[in-house]
């Protein structure tokens, strides 16, 4: 299916687009600049396209885009009772609007441009490893990152969610190569992404990519042993490996365990993961005390010191939270059980897109997974970085299930 503007026949707004969205998908590791802009790019593109009778067709009947204009209407509509409804306003336009490529991508993608997006993506991490393993062994400074802490584009917690999926589409990229060279050189992009990893600061991610390589394992590759046997043996060596020679996945990983013990021996809530449990322990008890509340945009952190004091934690340390760092918690304690139920969907949806070519029903999984990962350990959904994410590659795995419902393959030859 192709849509073209019949009013302007010598321009190719959908070729346009497409390349478009190479483009966000190539600047969201790197430039929150470059991300605006060609999400920017796309909405115009999107309405000069035109031929909106078919595409609110084919919106109206997709699980995923009725699933994200639903939130951002239940979110206009909290506005109504939100406290400050200006803060309300500029939380859904600056946060939302990022969601738009979810559904521009679902009325205009053409396969073919499958592997550019996938290409694009993996070269502008390639260029935030080297920005990253320059700062690290000291070789240059950028921004903010420093040899403890060498991401230099965005949050280490985002960085090791992408380098996580990166490294996934890097394996499924060596599964279906062929060429000996060309195996050889993914082989050692997966070493130095996995090393820089591990070299950064975000369990997160590294949680993901572990969560990830087992569950495929068993997942798809039990019956094929050879596969099997590499994925799980690669993480056996690869974590007590990070613990000898990564000084930051050393002290990060010995720091869990302090938080840990702290948290279950002391009552201490105060350290980094157990200062996580702490908001998790509130949120739920939120949840559970008031399952039909709809706090909304903006308000749903009222009640929190409250909670805080009743659950005996130290209240002080938790004045400057802003969310319950935790995507399925957020979403419950902000619109009740209609909030927890339409999370879960979200996530479910992301398991069953209808995609026939092996390779990529495998990618879409590993997708889910890492991006999972991340919802239980942030409000992912209100971060500019792994919104941006989600509505990139949840965006593309959607469109490709549309596609193939269309009649089209994978290497986008239409019948």
């Amino acid at each position: 299916m192709t849509i073209t503007n019949p009013l302007v026949k010598n321009v190719d707004y959908n070729k346009l687009l497409n390349i478009s969205f190479v483009g966000l998908a190539f600047s969201i590791p790197i430039s929150k600049a470059l991300t605006s802009i060609f999400t920017g790019l796309m909405i115009l593109l999107w309405l000069l396209e035109g031929n909106f009778k078919e595409k609110f067709k084919i919106i109206g009947h997709n699980g995923l885009s009725v699933a994200i204009l639903f939130i951002v209407a239940l979110s206009v509509v909290s506005v109504l009772w939100s406290s400050s409804i200006h803060f309300a306003m500029k939380f859904i336009i600056g946060k939302y609007w990022y969601f738009t490529p979810i559904i521009i991508m679902l009325t205009s993608f053409r396969l073919k441009y499958v592997r550019y997006i996938l290409d694009g993506f993996l070269f502008s991490m390639l260029i935030s490893e080297i920005a990253s393993y320059g700062v690290y062994f000291g070789l240059w400074h950028i921004n903010h990152a420093t040899c403890r802490n060498p991401t230099v584009f965005m949050d280490h917690t985002d960085y090791s969610i992408y380098l996580a999926f990166a490294i996934m589409i890097i394996l499924i990229k060596m599964y279906e190569q062929t060429n000996i060279r060309s195996r050889i050189l993914l082989a050692i992009f997966f070493i130095t992404a996995t090393s820089n990893l591990f070299i950064n600061g975000g369990r997160t991610g590294q949680f993901a990519f572990i969560a990830a390589m087992v569950l495929l394992a068993f997942i798809y590759f039990r019956k094929s042993y050879k596969i099997f046997i590499s994925l799980v043996v690669t993480v056996i060596v690869i974590i007590p490996l990070a613990y000898r020679f990564s000084p930051n996945f050393h002290s990060r990983i010995n720091l869990l365990h302090t938080d840990l013990t702290n948290a279950y021996v002391h009552h201490n809530f105060t350290g980094s993961f157990a200062g996580r449990v702490a908001l998790w322990t509130t949120g739920i008890d939120m949840f559970i005390e008031h399952p039909l509340r709809m706090y909304g945009i903006g308000d749903y952190m009222n009640d929190f010191n409250r909670y805080i004091k009743k659950l005996h934690f130290n209240d002080a340390h938790f004045k400057t939270y802003t969310d319950y760092s935790n995507n399925f918690i957020d979403y419950s304690v902000q619109f009740g059980i209609v909030g927890l139920i339409w999370i879960l969907y979200i996530n479910y949806l992301l398991f069953i897109f209808k995609i026939k070519e092996k390779r990529y029903k495998i990618l879409s999984i590993a997708f889910a997974i890492v991006y999972i990962c991340h919802e239980m350990g942030g409000a992912s959904f209100y971060l500019m970085n792994s919104n941006t994410l989600f509505a990139v590659f949840a965006g593309l795995f959607n469109s490709m299930a549309q596609r193939e419902k269309d009649g089209a393959n994978i290497d986008g030859k239409y019948p």
